[in-house]
């Protein structure tokens, strides 16, 4: 009869008579594995949502070990204990970053969350086998720990002393006791905090110091002290006391500030320093020294003295400044300098200070201003009734003005507005033009006030490169091409000059022609010609710019009106 491994640790049985001169090597065998299954292994879970974890017959195998550590995986695995008759118990570390699920049959299984170990143990019942884990645990001394300690369910309301955690409530710490459900104690044994037995109070037997301590109730006018909030009040303090309800004493224990019992009022013993001080309500004829507020009046400043209402001094105690008792008069002791300039209704000239080199202009009564300095070559303009006068270019023949530019930063599309009837012809320039995608055309459309026309267009290409002539072109299209197979790798790009006719007086089909140059998806350099119209008269204010796929990576568009004078 051969040799079976029917056992929970699969270990050879041998026949009677059978394995003649070698029982003690595969006696000293099974000894070795059965040391193997109370020691330490590791096991690398497949990257795959299942996978078994087999005890080897009769051969060294770290599945067998007690203690086994899981690593490896890449996603949740549900792993099954094979084989299914084996009755065994392992210490589980799921050292992987996903959730394990132990199984050998239909019966019951046991979950491992990354990161937790857990003791589990198979019945070995074969087809309908159970996976159990380690439930309850009672201990008779102290626990401790290297690590965190990290219960997974909530405590009861009969628990005589618990540590719990639900993902509400985070940690939970309760018990029950004849004075307090929970209390903090000191080394000492002395009793730092307690929760009232039922209660939801705190007890705190000596100081609290915090970062920031936020009260989240109103106080109650029974309160002897009390810190509290609400939304429309904010931080509230308050207390009740013979001579005050609220008071503030510095480290000496000396009163800084008080509030007397049952009034609104605050008497502040010593100096009031504040970065801003901001006065709610009017001054009275019978105060003897007050700062008000009123939405009319502003600040107010008054009082009652035997020679000033209101005397301003400085450091050294002089008068500066005098408001003689009952009179509007205002007396200065000393020199007046103005903080403002001196208007011009009043002989001044409103001003301080001019820009250098600029030129001064009258502004009726107000302030007299000075032109910004222009430009070498510019000259001085009148803007005309109402309008500042200012610097500008001296006209001539043919002069470039500017319409506008844009600058590319992975755009779907430039587009630049301002183009009218002033000008009869513009010129559009295309630099350092570079796509996000390869082997791409450039394209223009045209606009109005409205919006981009996409349709309507005609257009020819001719195109030279080193080794080829080609044209393109067509009678209806979305867009006017400008160039093709433009490449997108480095030193390739797009670039030229189209001008644009007849735009905006709406009398003629819009008409566009220009040269341009592109260096190809092939590596080659393209050069041509580009002719098209928009069929239809069209008052354009708008041209744009766009790759027949994706983005424009980089580069730079500009427009000018071309004058003919």
């Amino acid at each position: 009869m051969a040799s079976t491994y029917v056992n929970d640790l699969r270990l050879e049985e041998m026949a009677n008579g059978e394995n003649s001169g070698t029982w003690g090597t595969k006696t000293n065998v099974n000894l070795e594995l059965i040391g193997e299954a109370l020691g330490y292994g590791t096991r690398a879970i497949a990257n795959a949502s299942t996978d078994n974890i087999t005890i080897a017959d009769g051969t060294a195998d770290a599945d067998r070990a007690m203690y086994l550590v899981l690593t490896g995986g890449g996603q949740a695995c549900t792993v099954t204990l094979l084989p299914n008759t084996s009755s065994k118990v392992w210490i589980m570390k799921n050292s992987t970053s996903f959730t394990l699920t132990f199984t050998q049959g239909s019966g019951a299984n046991a979950i491992i969350a990354a990161g937790q170990t857990k003791i589990i143990a198979t019945d070995g019942a074969g087809s309908g086998a159970v996976v159990h884990e380690l439930g309850a645990l009672t201990l008779n001394g102290d626990v401790t720990s290297a690590g965190t300690f990290k219960p997974l369910g909530d405590t009861a309301a009969a628990d005589l002393a618990a540590l719990g955690y639900t993902s509400v409530l985070g940690a939970i710490v309760t018990g029950q006791g004849s004075t307090n459900d929970v209390t903090l104690v000191n080394d000492a044994d002395g009793t730092v905090l307690g929760i009232p037995t039922g209660t939801t109070n705190v007890d705190i037997v000596g100081d609290v110091t915090a970062a920031n301590f936020q009260p989240d109730g109103d106080t109650a006018a029974g309160d002897t002290a009390a810190l509290g909030y609400t939304s429309v009040l904010g931080a509230i303090l308050t207390g009740q006391g013979s001579t005050n309800d609220v008071t503030l004493v510095n480290d000496a224990d000396g009163t800084v500030l008080g509030i007397p019992t049952g009034t609104t009022n605050v008497d502040i013993v010593g100096d009031v320093t504040a970065a801003n001080f901001q006065p709610d309500g009017d001054t009275a004829a019978g105060d003897t020294a007050a700062l008000g507020y009123t939405s009319v009046l502003g600040a107010i400043l008054t009082g009652q003295g035997s020679t000033n209402d209101v005397t301003l001094v400085n450091d050294a105690d002089a008068t500066v400044l005098g408001i003689p008792t009952g009179t509007t008069n205002v007396t200065i002791a000393g020199a007046l300098t103005l903080g403002t300039d001196l208007t011009v209704p009043n002989g001044g000239t409103g001003a301080s200070t001019y820009a250098a080199n600029g030129i001064l202009y009258g502004a009726g009564t107000s302030a007299i201003a000075a032109t910004a300095v222009g430009n070498d070559g510019q000259v001085l303009t009148s803007g005309g009734s109402g309008v500042a006068p200012g610097w500008e270019d001296a006209g001539g023949g043919g002069a470039w003005n500017l319409i506008g530019t844009i600058v590319a930063s992975n755009d779907a599309s430039l587009t630049i507005t301002g183009l009218d009837s002033t000008y009869d012809t513009f010129c559009i320039a295309f630099s350092d033009i570079l796509m996000i995608e390869d082997n791409r055309q450039a394209q223009l459309q045209l606009g109005t006030s409205s919006g981009i026309v996409t349709s309507g267009y005609k257009y020819n290409i001719s195109v030279t490169s080193a080794d080829s002539y080609e044209g393109a072109s067509s009678a209806s299209a979305g867009a006017i091409n400008l160039s093709n197979n433009i490449g997108n790798a480095t030193g390739e790009g797009f670039g030229g000059l189209i001008y644009l006719a007849q735009p905006g007086d709406a009398t003629q089909y819009p008409k566009v022609g220009g040269t341009t140059v592109t260096n190809s998806n092939s590596g080659l350099p393209y050069g041509g010609f580009v002719m098209g119209i928009l069929a239809a008269v069209t008052a354009v204010d708008r041209v744009l710019f766009k790759c027949s796929s994706g983005n424009v990576s980089t580069g730079r568009m500009t427009v000018w009106g071309i004058s003919h004078t």
